[in-house]
């Protein structure tokens, strides 16, 4: 079974010093409607002799949260990019970041794991809908895993665990074997027991409504 333990990620505030014109020397990635889907900005690599490098407070794989006054919640990694560059100006750069549940050693650049994505506390997580069509009497055509269970108190998130091809889910394609799973027709799925699940989109029309979280590497 998938266990996913409740992340201990927790904010901090770093304040670098450096040079008018000086970059920060870091490479970010991630952001809405980025490769990996929509998620927040995280670090992807960080020179060694840039002045992130040399005060060893930040690690690849650390998300990225605020950058003096600005928000980066719910950037595209290009927003993301010039507001780290409007940076250059200033000798004292405030950063909000958070410990990554990853990170990467050496000169290449940190590609985050799909447990990385679902390690992530939910307010750092971007659902996207889904609407699905099917006739009368026909499966969505996906079978799901997790859910609460009440014998050990534990609740594993709502994931897709296949998609049939062919069918009304496969078509639309936009569900993808390890995709989360949040809400049906406005229903949460966050602390339902798996039979309850499995219920309640058995128990749909014709027309479903579902809220997903997406990321790369969820094709498993």
């Amino acid at each position: 079974a998938l266990r996913i333990e409740g992340p201990q990620l927790n904010p901090k505030t770093v304040t670098i010093r450096k040079n008018v014109r000086e970059s920060l020397g870091m490479r970010i990635g991630g952001g809405i409607g980025s490769n990996e889907g929509d998620t927040p900005i995280y670090i992807a690599n960080i020179h060694p002799h840039g002045c992130i490098g040399k005060s060893k407070q930040l690690k690849k794989g650390d998300l990225l949260l605020r950058v003096n006054e600005s928000s980066l919640d719910g950037l595209t990694h290009a927003q993301a990019v010039a507001t780290l560059k409007a940076t250059i100006n200033v000798s004292s750069v405030v950063l909000v970041a958070m410990d990554g549940p990853e990170t990467s050693y050496g000169a290449s650049n940190f590609i985050p794991s799909w447990m990385y994505w679902q390690k992530l506390p939910r307010s750092l997580q971007y659902p996207k809908t889904v609407i699905l069509h099917r006739r009368d009497g026909t499966s969505w055509g996906f079978s799901i895993v997790g859910g609460a269970d009440p014998t050990t108190e534990r609740t594993e998130p709502v994931h897709v665990l296949f998609v049939v091809p062919e069918s009304p889910a496969a078509k639309d394609g936009k569900l993808k074997c390890g995709d989360r799973l949040l809400a049906v027709d406005g229903q949460s799925l966050e602390t339902v027991a798996h039979s309850t699940a499995v219920s309640m989109l058995k128990r749909t029309s014709t027309r479903v409504v579902m809220e997903v979280v997406s990321w790369l590497g969820t094709e498993i």
